[in-house]
């Protein structure tokens, strides 16, 4: 050994078991912000993806340009992709038919179909010769159009033009839902037949390359060619994913991680920090031995900075391998569950940022926590390395209270309440976890509202009333639930424009009749009331609008046609728009009929298993008949699931570090503080005191600790956990605030969960180790 240093190997391998918790600190907060991170970044990628695929992979468009001005700016060094693109009777309000069936139309470039992966061409090529349209996948379907064959189109004046199919693109959401066909023309076409100017309305798309401005390449652009604002738009999404927009939105994920990132540095520092000056308490002999040989304090400190980062070869690895095998897993749930949409997320990439954040915290965590128990070994006297420096244990001020507990479960009560200030931090920080966990927990409830997911009563496939009549019958419905790929039809009724009267003031209505199954559902949204009346017919559920105009509320009567009815209760959400002053009121079926004298559906729905085919769905079609309009929603539910699924792993992924935070803070804090006062245990033991008590001691400690937690972060959770759900959820939603019970058996479970961990390790000690070697300093 030809340096003092060398004794840190020596050190770490005669200390090798009673470093493993600290190198478990430090692979746990590597850990964390890795995963964070890593997460953060999942969501971005998801999303883009997301974006791309709904949107498109564009930057901006300008319209009222030229094809020359067109050219110029395509020819800028930040322009990546580009083409032209026009679209018309996209809401299928103006007569261009085929067959008699409304279609819409779009004119594009060929590299726009590079920029809208949505629109794919699954078969064929693009219509590059003029007289020639890609058609719709359901256009096969609905218009039975056929690779090669021709299609008539029709135009609102009357006139006709005969184009030929030169491939197929994939079925879009918005198609399936209006159960409609799209036509794509190429540029060239489209100008001839639905414009006379050199630019009929077309835009002109454009993507730029990844690292220069998307926002000063836009302005630029629009003052060289005198744009007006409403020439120019952008694809909003995709810019804020990009890091490139105000929009806060996206940009709010990676903040987001940033502070629970510093979070978890601050928990991993004080982690730290808590097992180094144990580790440096129970070893004052040795340092006061390197003080004789003639170590100077400044390079003591070294050795311990030297020693904690030598923990770091192994521990920062260990949880930046742990912390991407997290991320891989969730992008393999995000693959699995939604090819379509996430099939492009790599399987085993790795996030630079995730990384390098992880790496960078870890070393920098043992940097801080190993200050301050430097300074205090290198405090340390020569002289201490004769005496051992065993006095550690501070002089009670008052006894333990042994009147209402046993003497071992009093002292440990009295071990963590003895110094007030020692408890509150224990307490506190057990607390700041709970707080942190409860104001967390409101992102779910936002969740639910904001994020377009499919609810349950969401239809796969709806059958609709083309003159929004009562004009299907119920026994079709029952038809339709005897194929076998139905899992259930259901259907409602409407009335729309109702007259009725509540306290003499006049309201208008719109009465929807539900059946067992929509009540079922309802039931989830329930703001007030009882339920029961409305779905045996003796009462009204009214949906919440937040118009406050019509001033219907539970308890109510209205007069409708003759019969006073009450509103027995209030739904949350309905998927039903109105009309501002207009009130929604829900009944049930007979009471629909009685009302109105009309029998049959509005809209019959239907919710198919999860083996259901195209022509299963076709033969749906041909069961209802043709007198019907159709809207398939699978597509669209598809990929409303995907987005869902992206959102609801990165809450909760969120909520379990959080959780696993506390967790492994009340662990290891336990362990601490049992570590510091062995000798005291090992003193217990040698007047009589068994390890059974010495056990319990230990776990009335730990429960003291925890039980201040629960209590401090449920007062202070709670209130926070109110004012958040108020303003995120009840004030757009109407969801009223209810005690976060769900949320407080989580973390409270968790908090008990880890207590009776944390006992067990400690407990396991002092009954293996002899009352000599207890009371012995290392």
């Amino acid at each position: 050994m030809k340096n003092y240093l060398d004794l840190v190997r020596v050190s770490e391998q005669v200390r090798r078991r009673q470093n493993r918790l600290t190198r478990l600190c430090i692979v746990l907060a590597v850990f964390l912000v890795t995963a964070i991170f890593g997460m953060a970044d999942m969501e971005l990628s998801s999303q883009r993806a997301q974006a791309i695929a709904q949107y498109g992979n564009w930057h901006a468009r300008f319209a009222s340009l030229t094809q020359a001005e067109a050219a110029l700016v395509a020819a800028r060094p930040e322009v990546e992709a580009s083409a032209w693109y026009g679209a018309v009777n996209t809401d299928l309000e103006a007569d261009y038919t085929i067959d008699g069936q409304r279609v819409a139309i779009c004119g594009c470039d060929d590299t726009w179909l590079e920029m809208f992966p949505a629109a794919s061409c699954v078969a064929g090529s693009y219509p590059s010769e003029p007289g020639t349209v890609m058609a719709t996948g359901n256009a096969r379907t609905l218009l039975g159009a056929e690779l090669g064959g021709p299609l008539t189109l029709r135009f609102p004046d009357g006139s006709e033009t005969t184009l030929r199919v030169s491939g197929f693109l994939g079925d879009t959401s918005a198609m399936l839902r209006a159960d409609a066909a799209g036509l794509l023309f190429n540029s060239a076409d489209y100008r001839t037949y639905f414009g006379t100017a050199e630019n009929p309305g077309m835009l002109f798309s454009v993507r730029y390359t990844p690292f220069c401005s998307y926002q000063r390449a836009t302005r630029e652009i629009q003052q060289q060619f005198g744009l007006a604002d409403e020439s120019v738009g952008t694809n909003p999404k995709l810019l804020a994913l990009s890091g490139q927009s105000d929009a806060p939105f996206m940009r709010m994920l990676y903040s987001a991680a940033a502070v629970l990132s510093a979070l978890v540095t601050v928990s991993g520092v004080l982690m730290m920090t808590g097992s180094l000056n144990s580790s440096i308490a129970q070893r004052t002999e040795f340092f006061g031995l390197l003080r004789c040989l003639g170590a100077t304090p400044k390079q003591v400190r070294k050795f311990v900075r030297r020693e904690a980062l030598g923990w770091c070869r192994t521990a920062v690895p260990a949880g930046l391998l742990a912390g991407t095998a997290v991320v891989w897993v969730l992008c393999e749930i995000l693959r699995a569950s939604t090819p379509g949409f996430f099939g492009s997320l790599p399987r085993f990439g790795l996030s630079p940022i995730a990384l390098a954040s992880g790496a960078l915290i870890g070393v920098l965590t043992v940097l801080l926590a190993a200050r301050s128990p430097a300074k205090r070994a290198a405090r340390v006297s020569p002289l201490a390395a004769a005496s051992g420096n065993a006095g550690t244990v501070q002089a009670a001020r008052k006894a333990a209270d042994t009147r209402v507990f046993r003497i071992e479960t009093a002292l440990g009560v009295h071990h963590a309440v003895g110094s007030r200030r020692n408890f509150l931090l224990m307490a506190g920080s057990f607390a700041f976890s709970i707080i942190l966990f409860l104001a967390f927990s409101t992102t779910v409830d936002f969740m639910g509202h904001a994020v377009k997911a499919v609810r349950p009563s969401t239809p796969d496939f709806s059958i609709l009333s083309p003159e929004e009549a009562c004009e299907i019958p119920a026994s079709l419905a029952a038809e339709i639930a005897q194929v076998p790929c139905v899992k259930r039809a259901y259907g409602r009724s409407f009335a729309y424009g109702l007259e009725g009267e509540c306290d003499g003031k006049p309201i208008r209505i719109t009465l929807v009749s539900y059946e067992e199954n929509q009540f079922g559902w309802a039931r989830r949204d329930r703001i007030n009331g009882d339920f029961s009346e409305a779905e045996t017919g003796r009462g009204l559920l009214r949906a919440f609008s937040g118009d406050a105009a019509g001033g219907l509320e539970t308890g109510d009567f209205v007069t409708l046609n003759g019969y006073a009815l009450p509103v027995s209760g209030e739904v949350g959400w309905s998927p039903f728009d109105l009309e501002p002053g207009e009130e929604l009121l829900i009944c049930s079926e007979s009471l629909f009929r009685q009302l109105t004298g009309e029998s049959g559906y509005t809209v019959l729905d239907v919710q198919f298993r999860h083996n259901v085919t195209d022509e299963d769905v076709a033969g749906i079609r041909a069961l209802a008949g043709e007198n019907y309009r159709f809207s398939d929603r699978r597509l669209d539910n598809r990929e409303a699931r995907g987005g869902y699924y992206a959102f609801a792993l990165f809450v909760y992924g969120f909520l379990a570090v959080i959780a696993l935070i506390a967790a492994f803070h009340i662990i290891n804090s336990v362990a601490l503080s049992v570590s510091a006062r062995m000798q005291q245990y090992g003193a217990m033991r040698a007047i009589g005191m068994g390890t059974g008590q010495l056990t319990r001691m230990v776990a009335a400690e730990a429960l003291s600790y925890a039980l201040g937690g629960v209590v401090l972060g449920s007062a202070a959770g709670v209130p926070i956990h109110r004012l958040l759900f108020t303003r995120m959820v009840s004030f757009q939603w109407g969801d009223p605030w209810a005690v976060p019970w769900k949320a407080l058996l989580v973390i409270a479970a968790v908090t008990l969960a880890a207590v009776l961990l944390a006992t067990l390790g400690p407990a396991q000690r002092i009954r293996k180790m002899s009352v000599a070697e207890t009371i012995s300093t290392d």
